[in-house]
Formats: structure tokens, sequence, C-alpha cells
């Protein structure tokens, strides 16, 4: 199992790029799922990690499932 510590730039990296390409800003993705653009960007940068309701609503927001944020990315090779 990873470790949280661990999981924190998988799910930024995740966060980051489900957001960019879905053609949402950090604002918008923020106030869709109710929390500020600056935590928004803690959570990209890897400098917080959100509860586990906000994960859920991230991955709700984005399209995915919870696990999706979690994971790392496919190789698309």
């Amino acid at each position: 199992m990873i470790a949280q510590d661990d999981l924190r730039p998988i799910l930024a990296a995740n966060v980051a790029r489900l957001r960019r390409e879905r053609g949402m800003t950090q604002v918008q993705l923020a106030e869709k799922v109710g929390i500020s653009e600056q935590m928004l960007n803690r959570i990209e940068k890897a400098k917080s990690s959100p509860g586990v309701e906000l994960l859920f609503s991230l991955a709700d927001a984005l399209g995915v499932s919870a696990d999706n944020l979690r994971q790392l990315p496919l190789d698309k090779s």
C-alpha cells in the first residue's frame, strides 16, 4: 500500500491534469467543489491533501472515481 505522503504528488498531478483536460480553471473547479482557489492550488502543488469528502467532490467534478485520482497515470505509448 502507498503511504499518504507518497499519494500526494500523484493526486496533485492527476487533479491538475484532469482539470486542464476538461478546460477548467482553478477558480472554476474550486467553486464547483466549494473550496478556495488557494486551497485547490495547494492540492495541485502537493502542499495539502484533501479530506475524504473533498476527494470525492473533486473526483465527481472531474468525472472520474476517487481511486482514479490516486493512481499513477497509465503510460499512453
